[in-house]
């Protein structure tokens, strides 16, 4: 097969959770011609530089989709959501998808599609996620700690922090306003008491605030007056928050696109979980410095639990 069409979908953390599988097609068809369609820019955004995608489209129309058609044999849908099956429909081409329910671990959807096309394939159940980062990536996440006050030295403790979710940022303060529940975050009141718990017992602990710009102003509602927070919410792209993770002695989050961010480092990690599981959603892979927090609801989780959680790890 020499040309192939890779379909995903809006999510970051689906996207990232699909580049074993994307490397899996490319390592089974070295000389093919493989392009990949994202039904956002975010999502392709997980797929720059990868060098086993030749070209990528973004949201194509309709008669995008046609000429996109033409150039490609076969397509291969990893993700199968709403928001990938409107440009999967408008292909003129076979397209494998994914039957049935999903699998154990999210990273392990993408690979059925690709094993229906090509059942003698190598799967890649190994490999790990892949973003691939530049050199300025690192120094440019650098200079906005150094802005910002950070010495980058001991005994200073940095910690990142990721408050929010997709549903938070795009309701950004009518979230606050309203009392909108979202399954994936703890909340926001919550972060706050628990950095200045910390700060008591260490006042070289700092937070830095990772979020978009929909999450920017709940941050600064949040940690109005915090002495020793860093706010980048809005500032870092996906791959200077993997340059970010080289400042952290730990991340915290919940279950979010920058935990998967954070699984393609080395950072310890602790995760919120509610109604998700870690077994489905979770960092992979697990690692013993990574440690996942369960509660019958994320917000059931307590910050003593959450506290004792972040000193055993710093």
């Amino acid at each position: 097969m020499n040309n192939i069409l890779i379909v995903v979908g809006a999510n970051v953390g689906d996207s990232i959770c699909s580049t074993p599988a994307v490397q899996m097609v490319r390592e089974h068809c070295p000389q093919a011609n493989i392009g990949l369609l994202a039904a956002t820019a975010n999502a392709a955004e997980v797929f720059k530089r990868n060098p086993a995608i030749n070209e990528v489209y973004v949201a194509p129309s309709p008669e995008e989709l046609k000429q996109i058609s033409a150039r490609y044999q076969l397509a291969l849908d990893l993700h199968n959501d709403p928001k990938s099956e409107p440009y999967r429909q408008g292909l003129t081409i076979p397209c494998f998808i994914t039957p049935g329910p999903k699998p154990l671990h999210l990273r392990e959807h993408p690979f059925k599609p690709v094993l229906q096309a090509f059942p003698d394939c190598r799967l890649a159940t190994d490999r790990e996620y892949q973003l691939f980062t530049l050199p300025e990536h690192y120094t440019g996440i650098q200079e906005m700690l150094v802005a910002a006050g950070a010495k980058l030295t001991a005994p200073e403790i940095l910690i990142g922090c990721h408050m929010g979710c997709a549903k938070v940022a795009r309701r950004s303060l009518k979230f606050w306003k309203r009392n909108v529940a979202s399954y994936r975050t703890w909340p926001f009141a919550n972060y706050r008491a628990l950095y200045d718990s910390l700060r008591a017992r260490n006042p070289n602990i700092r937070f830095v605030l990772t979020g978009t710009l929909g999450e920017q102003r709940l941050a600064r509602k949040y940690f109005k007056n915090a002495k020793g927070v860093i706010d980048l919410t809005g500032k870092t792209t996906l791959h200077q928050l993997v340059g970010l993770m080289s400042f952290c002695k730990l991340f915290l989050t919940g279950d979010t696109a920058p935990m998967h961010v954070a699984s393609t480092t080395q950072v310890p990690m602790v995760a919120l979980f509610g109604s998700t599981r870690p077994e489905v959603t979770g960092p992979y892979p697990m690692r013993d410095n990574i440690i996942c927090l369960q509660g019958e609801t994320i917000k059931a989780i307590s910050i003593p639990q959450v506290e004792q959680a972040i000193l055993r790890m710093i």
